[in-house]
């Protein structure tokens, strides 16, 4: 059977220095990494800006390609994007008369879900109808 054989004899407990300011300094900087890390995740900053930020240079520029900063956009123009989609189905619609289906997969802009909802608008409001499976231009 296999045997390990100590070369020195152990520390005894009461013998070893322990530097609580190290492990705590040590914590801290563990923390702060962590919240850093959540931050990141969780914030609606741009995420060059953040990651510029983090290593101490605070006055950049938006990068305007971060998820963030594609939203932020998207969300500027939303009432644009929704006139060209519901712009869109009408001159999709006229024609001919398309099901649901096709006329998502027939429109180019926005969505899926903004045409979805574009579409949904356009019924509330009368302006398209549904003809048995078919929408279509309302008289």
């Amino acid at each position: 059977m296999p045997q390990v054989t100590w070369l020195k004899p152990r520390q005894q407990a009461n013998a070893l220095y322990i530097n609580k300011k190290a492990i705590d300094d040590r914590k801290a900087t563990y923390r702060n990494k962590m919240e850093a890390v959540f931050a990141y995740a969780t914030h609606k900053k741009c995420r060059s800006q953040m990651l510029l930020a983090y290593f101490d240079e605070q006055h950049a520029d938006k990068c305007g390609i971060c998820d963030v900063c594609l939203d932020e956009k998207r969300r500027q123009h939303a009432s644009e994007i929704f006139d060209d989609i519901t712009n869109e189905v009408i001159q999709v619609l006229s024609t001919n008369p398309h099901d649901l289906a096709s006329l998502v997969t027939s429109t180019n802009i926005g969505t899926e879900k903004e045409k979805i909802e574009a579409i949904r608008l356009l019924l509330d409001a009368g302006k398209i109808k549904f003809a048995g499976e078919k929408i279509i231009i309302s008289d």
